[in-house]
């Protein structure tokens, strides 16, 4: 069910912004179950999680229902449906304390279609997504779980060259020509790019789609708090379980002289300094590039996270 919701950009500040969602549920109603509120990562809207293309394979929300468990898929402050502010006022501070709100009004049932309020609640999280959802858990401590997808503590020194390649000012787009001179997108022709692919492991109709209907934008205050956040500690402050997922050939992250993404242990013995608190596991989705979500074999890591939530959220 497609919802809008009041939310301030800073605490003491007027809820005179809105964040779409759509909260989707099982036929069984999966009320025993944490709800998993959706962030998408930057330069993409919540499509992301629920691609119109080839659905059975290729959205984490319909795998979800099928399973039982409800989603709350969001359009970050800034991207698809919900506001967007000046791009100066943007960053990974203010999604965080978005979805903050976000957390209270699933656990005081104030989300349209929510039936009853929502006891346990889980950040699903992908690249920029998965940055604010480590901002949010390591500063109100609200949730219950975080499964975070695209983000490791070593970057791959090939990968910035690469970003820099495929991302322009926004309003150089006609589709996001509305938006100032703070906000930045990807360049026409680029989304199947290495970037965020891994070409062997990649339908050629997912890019098209990609570009079609996921692709958005990001703020210049967005990226500038991303590596920041990643570096800065943040996740030491993250207590209870985290599944970290990454894929095989992530070019942001994973490399000779990045992340070691060889198999799950590789990346557990790399990953767990940078969790001390937490409960952490991890999985790499093998042949995957950086947008999971997109690759062929993307139900793999979608049973994964299904089996973590059965055995953590009995």
């Amino acid at each position: 069910m497609p919802s809008t919701t009041r939310v301030a950009l800073a605490p003491g500040t007027p809820a005179d912004y809105q964040v779409y969602g759509e909260l989707c549920s099982p036929a069984g109603g999966g009320m025993d179950r944490p709800v998993q509120l959706l962030l998408a990562g930057g330069t993409y809207n919540h499509a992301y999680w629920d691609l119109p293309y080839r659905p059975d394979t290729y959205s984490y929300v319909r795998t979800m229902n099928e399973h039982g468990y409800r989603t709350f898929n969001i359009d970050r402050i800034g991207t698809g449906r919900s506001s967007h502010p000046p791009g100066v006022r943007v960053d990974v501070t203010v999604n965080a304390y978005v979805v903050h709100q976000l957390v209270r009004a699933l656990r005081t049932g104030a989300i349209a279609g929510l039936t009853g309020a929502a006891h346990r609640v889980v950040l699903v999280g992908h690249s920029l997504g998965t940055i604010t959802a480590m901002l949010e858990t390591a500063t109100y401590h609200d949730t219950d779980g975080l499964i975070a997808t695209g983000i490791q503590h070593k970057l791959n020194p090939s990968g910035l060259p690469e970003f820099r390649s495929v991302v322009y000012p926004a309003k150089l787009d006609p589709r996001f020509a509305n938006r100032d001179e703070a906000y930045f997108t990807s360049i026409p022709g680029t989304r199947g790019s290495a970037l965020f692919y891994n070409a062997p492991d990649t339908d050629p109709g997912v890019p098209v789609a990609d570009a079609k209907y996921a692709e958005d934008t990001t703020t210049a205050g967005e990226l500038a708090q991303f590596p920041l956040i990643l570096f800065n500690g943040t996740s030491n402050r993250i207590s209870g379980p985290v599944l970290d997922v990454s894929g095989q050939f992530d070019n942001i992250f994973c490399g000779p002289l990045g992340s070691d993404c060889r198999n799950s242990q590789s990346l557990l013995r790399q990953e767990k300094s940078a969790y001390p608190n937490a409960v952490l596991e991890t999985y790499v989705l093998k042949d995957s590039g950086h947008c999971l979500n997109m690759q062929r074999n993307t139900q793999d890591w979608y049973r994964v996270a299904i089996s973590w939530l059965k055995r953590i959220f009995p």
